[in-house]
């Protein structure tokens, strides 16, 4: 079974174009990951499309980018299990994107924004699936990298 990826918006951001503040390395990792993914790969999704959502924020309007590309390929493939596998991400009022969202001390401070993509990758660990998080400039990841291996989930940093 091929390995399902989490992708953290800042690496549509990156391969976009629109983080100013990466090295023309970072952005070709970028590109290359989504060129990559686009052609083989699964990525995770929630049903709500709320990670779907934020992808579509941080592309610009103008020139079509990668970026571009690879979202109107997940928009266009939601419903095609050879490219999106869509889970039930709950998303709380009161604490947004929690569950499902592991009770451990190690987790406690980690950024409510990404906490979607924490739980998605959850749920497909759940399901037996081989699961990745890709990171492109977020350090938050990197300090919780020892929280993600009990969980069996493996963290791609590009940057």
């Amino acid at each position: 079974m091929s390995t399902c990826y989490v992708i953290d918006t800042n690496v549509i951001a990156v391969a976009a174009g629109a983080a100013s503040h990466v090295s023309e390395e970072c952005i070709r990792n970028a590109q290359e990951f989504l060129f990559k993914v686009r052609n083989k790969g699964v990525v995770v999704l929630d049903y709500a499309r709320k990670i779907l959502e934020e992808y579509h924020r941080q592309l610009k309007d103008g020139q079509p980018t990668l970026g571009h590309e690879f979202f109107i390929h997940l928009v266009n493939n939601v419903g095609n299990p050879d490219v999106v596998s869509l889970v039930a991400v709950e998303h709380l009022k009161a604490s947004p994107w929690t569950q499902p969202f592991p009770d451990e001390d190690c987790f406690e401070k980690f950024d409510r924004s990404d906490r979607k993509f924490l739980a998605a990758a959850l749920l497909m660990t759940s399901q037996s699936r081989d699961v990745a998080i890709v990171n492109a400039t977020d350090s938050d990841w990197a300090e919780i990298a020892a929280c993600l291996e009990p969980h069996s989930i493996r963290l791609i940093e590009l940057c």
